[in-house]
């Protein structure tokens, strides 16, 4: 996956390409604390498309600016980079924190989204969550990643894929010791302040939703939530896994993403 570089929104945008570019575009959106290379297991499911992984600002290659961020940023970013690389429509792929900023994306700037897929994301933190994710961000500033590091990698994976260490887990956990404190910070912030439960019945584009019965971080009403006021949309469960359920199930998830991008 070689790394190309956008100047967007003030900062260099840091992406990979694949596929045709004279195609349809496929813009896939990472989770927290990981790049683009989340997404090279399901690289396949996009086979024929333009596709399109970015790193967030703040994660990988991607410029890290001093905060504070907001998920309007993130969003911004995106418009962006789509701006930049003349791309007036696409589908949308994001997991967790991606999914986010993917809803944003389609709360605000409808007309630039074709297409939805939401992996293991929310549409808003309750306030226990919320406390949470701010009782980690001190203790990250305080102590550093490895403070919550084992805590966060059980939140995203099964004790069988850890001790199994399957390739998804040595990814994230290589990308977690990567990821700087202020970063950590500024992105708990922003997604501490999603909500687009209101925006959600407005989405008319076709959207799958994947969840995992024993995520942590999404439960199960959450899921159903989500995609019960998304009208055009279709929940899949990814089991058994926790949060990155893609990284556990890549066969069955690169699947589900390929029959939604050619329907």
């Amino acid at each position: 996956m070689s790394i190309k570089y956008a100047t967007t929104n003030g900062i260099e945008l840091a992406y990979s390409q694949h596929g045709p570019q004279g195609s349809s575009t496929v813009i896939m959106l990472h989770c927290f604390c990981a790049d683009h290379k989340y997404w090279r297991p399901h690289i396949p499911a996009t086979a024929g498309f333009h596709t399109i992984c970015i790193d967030v600002r703040g994660h990988g290659a991607s410029t890290r600016t001093e905060g504070p961020y907001s998920l309007n940023l993130l969003c911004s970013d995106l418009v962006g980079l789509m701006d930049y690389l003349n791309i007036p429509q696409a589908h949308i792929v994001g997991v967790s924190m991606g999914g986010m900023i993917s809803q944003m994306l389609t709360a605000h700037h409808p007309e630039r989204v074709k297409s939805l897929c939401l992996l293991n994301t929310t549409p808003i933190y309750s306030e226990d969550q919320k406390q949470l994710w701010k009782t980690r961000s001190a203790l990250v500033m305080k102590h550093g990643i490895k403070s919550i590091k084992q805590d966060l990698l059980k939140r995203w994976f099964t004790d069988e894929a850890i001790e199994k260490k399957i390739d998804g887990y040595c990814y994230m956990s290589s990308k977690l010791d990567d990821m700087h404190p202020k970063s950590f910070a500024s992105i708990t912030d922003a997604m501490c302040e999603l909500n687009t439960l209101e925006y959600l019945p407005s989405f008319k584009i076709p959207t799958l939703v994947c969840a995992s019965r024993n995520d942590p971080g999404v439960p199960i009403e959450t899921s159903k939530i989500l995609a019960a006021k998304i009208k055009n949309s279709k929940l899949e469960w990814l089991d058994p896994a926790h949060h990155l359920a893609s990284l556990e199930h890549v066969d069955a998830f690169n699947k589900l993403l390929k029959d939604h991008l050619t329907q």
